[in-house]
């Protein structure tokens, strides 16, 4: 680079070139900034006063390059055969548009690019004789990547920074420059041990590196708040030193040694459990919470869908026959009634003018006339309404509904329908089981019939029958056609309106539609098929083993690319309940097809053991999902309903707690408890 970059062509300060390179098969780009030193500029007036700080260098993606076959060397060299091998020339890297560099993040503007295909010697010897010439100024320095920690923080698991961005040090050897740490650090109490992950930059990996402190005064009786003494030494084989130093001088300080994170080969990790399904006579003493009472789910669902009747209906009152008594006489307001007797009371019946139905007319009745009317009693006396001629009959008729007797209706369907019915066909539960109580099974043949019925209603508004496709769905095998239809049909057009439904409506996978159904989703795992798995997989505790080993490795991968989605998402939309919602979907999906490492299938069992490299992405995913609830504030909701041990004070959402035990195989995703999942809420 100092063979080409000519100092009087620097503009100022900031001033910028850009060094391409192919190191190891990957393309690099290195940003080199121009800083100006008015020291300089009077001991060596050629450099205008300005020195060179280098930037870590940034990996292009799509730049790969072919790895050279050969010596290695660039000059010719003698094996240990004694064999003479050619100089190996360096490969030339890829062309790379000054555009394309400049809309990488890490790179920005700059002046002009450097394409390295030469030896850089030239350019080291010119840098060597320079800086033999102002001796203690340097002509070059470098900035080292950011470097932190991961420890708990508040609550949660943070980064803790010991080297910003943008620090530099000077390239001399065998000088350890002090790189301040502003930030106390506090050890807590009772570990043998402490291991705290290494990270570079913004990157969600970790290095595979950890600092780790043993000191014979752990374990510590309190925590103890520590200054941080980090140091780098230029070209050492351990650059950096790292000494933690107790404020209150209770312990000598302690340096902490870098060491590889271990791979511990784990081919029998632990597997999440599923609840434990209710029985039908569970189902009927169902415990109300905050009371010593408990519910009857069957009666309830059937109460339910007799009360949504008469949301949708006005059904005709019995009608009574009987006589009138006596002649019309007139009240204080010049209204005209009358007394009339019937067989069902002995009491005379006052009947009004007001009282008779639209279609008849008071005055067409007369003494000893017969009448039918509604018979209603009120304090012990007697009247009648709709009050019209002996053969009268009322027709049941559908209620008219406006936007606001709609949005109430469908709010009814959820609050008093939604739970008994999700939770009474849960877990695969069908009203042909031979468990199910025969009175509840034959009510429900009929109740379905109805709900049919009020599908072919033309004046049901279509939000309103969608909720009833929903209870419908919910019933999986009970479904049906015209709800089975409803299903297949949205997959089919890969218009997913409902995937809750659709998840609900997979059931055990029992009818050859549900088998249908799933073959569809699978040959095109889209979000929307994902989000549809999240449900079933919780909703019924065979749906995993119906995956086969190809369709895992598809949904896998579907998996990790939303989770690229979700973890590259701006910060406005992370504070929507739109990315909540997915990323909770997601979470609680992965959690379910975990339960594949109980699989009696040996590949689908090692699938996701926490070796595996596609569970290593996936915990590094998590990792970086957790990041961002933590720097955002945010909360998830999760249907599964987790208990957990979690450290004291550690305020890590359940679901992602228990899913970095689960990954990482750690031995505490063996006290993991699911106790139940609430799908009681719609999205």
């Amino acid at each position: 680079m100092f063979a080409q970059a000519d100092p009087a062509k620097i503009t100022g300060e900031g001033y910028s070139i850009v060094v391409v390179d192919s190191i190891g098969g990957k393309t690099t780009a290195t940003k080199v900034v121009a800083k100006f030193d008015k020291d300089l500029a009077k001991r060596l007036p050629i450099t205008k006063g300005f020195y060179w700080e280098r930037c870590p260098p940034v990996v292009i993606p799509g730049g790969e390059t072919e790895i050279p076959t050969g010596s290695g060397y660039d000059i010719a060299t003698l094996d240990a055969k004694e064999q003479w091998r050619d100089a190996t020339r360096p490969t030339r890297p890829p062309f790379i548009e000054a555009a394309h560099l400049k809309r990488v993040p890490d790179i920005g503007n700059f002046a002009f690019c450097i394409n390295l295909t030469e030896s850089p010697v030239v350019g080291g010897i010119r840098l060597h004789a320079l800086q033999q010439q102002v001796a203690d100024i340097p002509l070059w320095r470098d900035q080292i990547p950011e470097l932190s920690i991961k420890v708990m923080k508040n609550g949660r698991q943070q980064r803790f920074q010991l080297v910003s961005r943008g620090t530099t040090v000077k390239p001399s050897r065998g000088k350890p420059v002090s790189i301040p740490v502003e930030e106390a650090f506090t050890l807590p109490d009772g570990r043998l041990h402490y291991s705290f992950p290494l990270y570079i930059g913004d990157d969600a990996n970790d290095l595979g590196f950890s600092a780790r402190l043993d000191s014979p005064a752990f374990p510590l009786k309190n925590k103890a708040e520590c200054e941080l003494n980090l140091t780098f030494e230029y070209g050492a084989d351990d650059p950096y030193k790292l000494v933690f130093t107790p404020r209150d001088n209770s312990f000598p300080p302690v340096r902490a040694t870098w060491r590889r994170t271990e791979e511990i080969i784990i081919t029998d990790a632990p597997a999440p459990e599923y609840p434990h399904p209710m029985t039908w006579a569970e189902l009927r003493l169902v415990p109300k919470p905050g009371s010593n009472e408990a519910s009857d789910l069957l009666e309830w669902v059937q109460n339910a869908i007799a009360q949504l009747d008469r949301d949708f209906y006005v059904r005709p009152k019995p009608r009574t026959t009987g006589l009138i008594a006596q002649k019309w006489l007139t009240d204080k307001k010049g209204g005209h009634f009358t007394f009339a007797t019937c067989n069902a009371t002995n009491e005379s019946v006052f009947i009004h003018q007001n009282s008779f139905s639209r279609e008849a007319n008071y005055s067409d009745f007369s003494e000893g006339q017969s009448i039918s009317f509604e018979l209603q009693e009120r304090d012990g006396k007697y009247s009648g309404w709709k009050v019209a001629g002996p053969r009268y009959k009322d027709e049941v008729r559908l209620k008219n509904f406006d936007e606001e007797s709609e949005r109430n209706l469908i709010a009814s369907i959820r609050k008093r329908l939604y739970f008994p019915v999700i939770q009474v066909w849960r877990d695969g539960r069908s009203i042909g089981d031979p468990e199910c109580p025969k009175d509840f099974s034959a009510a429900m043949r009929v109740n379905s019939e109805y709900l049919v019925a009020l599908l072919r209603e033309h004046d049901i508004p279509e939000a309103v029958k969608n909720e009833i496709r929903f209870l419908l769905a919910c019933m999986h095998k009970d479904a049906p056609d015209e709800c089975a239809q409803w299903i297949v049909g949205q997959v089919e057009s890969q218009k997913v309106r409902n995937t809750q439904a659709v998840g609900f409506a997979l059931g055990n996978l029992s009818e050859q539609w549900q088998k249908v159904l799933l073959s569809k989703l699978v040959a095109n795992p889209t979000n929307d098929s994902l989000s549809v798995f999240a449900y079933a997989i919780w909703r019924e505790r065979s749906v995993v083993e119906r995956f086969s080993l190809s369709d895992l490795a598809d949904i896998l991968r579907g998996l990790t690319e939303r989770f690229e989605k979700i973890n590259s998402a701006p910060i406005a939309q992370v504070r929507g309940k739109e990315w909540s919602r997915v990323t909770t979907g997601t979470l609680e999906l992965l959690l379910g097809l975990l339960r594949t490492r109980a699989s009696s299938n040996p590949e689908i069992k090692k699938l996701l053991q926490p070796h595996q490299k596609i569970t290593k992405q996936l915990a590094r995913q998590v990792e970086r999902v957790t990041e961002i609830v933590a720097q955002s504030n945010i909360s998830l909701f999760s249907r599964v309903q987790i208990t957990i041990e979690k450290p004291e004070g550690d305020r890590t959402h359940d679901l992602l707690y228990a899913l970095r035990l689960y990954l990482t195989g750690d031995d505490g995703a063996n006290a993991i408890h699911i106790s139940s999942v609430s799908d009681s809420d719609h999205d």
